[in-house]
């Protein structure tokens, strides 16, 4: 992989000279169509890398938005969650309570009965 890499690398570099390598013997020779011709080439082929790299940019940018906004969405799942579970704790606190008073009542009930019974 690491060929690949440094094979582009190097394809890149002897392309980028090509053009500066036209570009200059453009400016020295006469101007004729030709040479107008490859200097407008080159002045493109430059605007397109320029253009590729705000694209790459502006594509980074979107990407990083859309974590954001995911993140975002995600923190209002979390906080939501973490809501109901805080209200479904309290709830089972007051379960508890009522199923001691409940117990409380059953057991005194028992022995009221008792009481009645005994007289």
């Amino acid at each position: 992989m690491k060929g690949k890499s440094t094979s582009a690398s190097t394809f890149l570099q002897s392309y980028v000279l090509s053009l500066f390598d036209s570009l200059l013997c453009s400016w020295r020779n006469p101007p004729n169509f030709q040479s107008e011709r490859q200097k407008k080439v080159i002045q493109d082929n430059l605007n397109l890398i320029r253009l590729s790299e705000k694209v790459q940019k502006m594509e980074e940018d979107v990407r990083r938005l859309d974590d954001e906004l995911n993140m975002m969405g995600r923190d209002d799942a979390q906080k939501a969650l973490d809501e109901s579970r805080i209200r479904r704790d309290e709830e089972q606190e007051k379960r508890a309570r009522c199923e001691g008073r409940r117990q409380g009542l059953n057991e005194q009930k028992r022995a009221l009965k008792k009481k009645l019974n005994e007289k």
